[in-house]
């Protein structure tokens, strides 16, 4: 860089002024030189935009959400007791779910569970979920947990639940209400009053309350839930 001395100025400048101009234009040269390597794309000092970025992660205008509600009914309406939610777009199919418990007393006895999906995504059509309900019991207090109820696809030939596309949260809730498909074998086998239906496809299953008539029984239920 060419550093002013201000001694050059006046009648001292006029002895030293060829030499003294002859370093200043060489420094600037130097300076402009410099400035264009580094404007026209030098290695060493260049950067680049790219003018169409990629966008990364999960997200994005494509993404689909997975999500399914297990409800309970307990005298009453179906209550949700539980939500599972998952990104979608693995080729093997994406699996969530969960496990949670709830009572079931004498009045409130038979209580039924159902499960509902859905998924969010801008596209239309149908997706589908393969489901997996696994219900355990506690037939009243300080007693063993024992197994009670097991259902494995939409019917008993390992089937699959079509399920609704739809454009958001608000329209996956709606959608949720409809009960799925639940195939639970050759026998119902939670001592419930609820009558075995012929192809052993049900939209609930009934739970009872604690068999000595008095007490209140628990249940623990798991579910696991592929959507694809």
């Amino acid at each position: 860089m060419a550093r002013f001395d201000p001694g050059w100025s006046g009648a001292r400048g006029a002895v030293r002024s060829r030499p003294g101009m002859m370093f200043v234009v060489g420094a600037a040269l130097a300076a402009l030189v410099g400035l264009g390597l580094y404007v026209s794309g030098g290695d060493a000092h260049s950067t680049s935009t790219d003018p169409k970025p990629k966008s990364g992660g999960g997200g994005g205008a494509n993404a689909e959400f997975g999500v399914a509600n297990v409800f309970v009914s307990r005298g009453g309406e179906p209550a949700r007791f539980a939500t599972f939610s998952a990104t979608l777009g693995s080729p093997a199919g994406t699996t969530t779910g969960g496990a949670f418990r709830f009572s079931c007393s004498q009045a409130q006895a038979p209580c039924k569970v159902s499960l509902g999906a859905a998924v969010i995504s801008e596209r239309s059509g149908e997706a589908i979920l393969y489901p997996r309900l696994l219900i355990h019991k506690q037939n009243g207090d300080s007693v063993p947990i024992t197994f009670c109820e097991y259902a494995d696809g939409a019917n008993n030939n390992l089937g699959i639940d079509r399920i609704r596309r739809v454009p958001t949260l608000g329209d996956a809730i709606v959608a949720m209400q409809e009960p799925l498909d639940m195939g639970i074998g050759g026998s119902l086998d939670c001592g419930s009053t609820q009558p075995y239906p012929p192809n052993g496809t049900v939209r609930e299953i009934w739970v009872p309350a604690a068999s000595n008539g008095t007490e209140t029984a628990f249940y623990d239920v798991s579910a696991t839930l592929t959507f694809r």
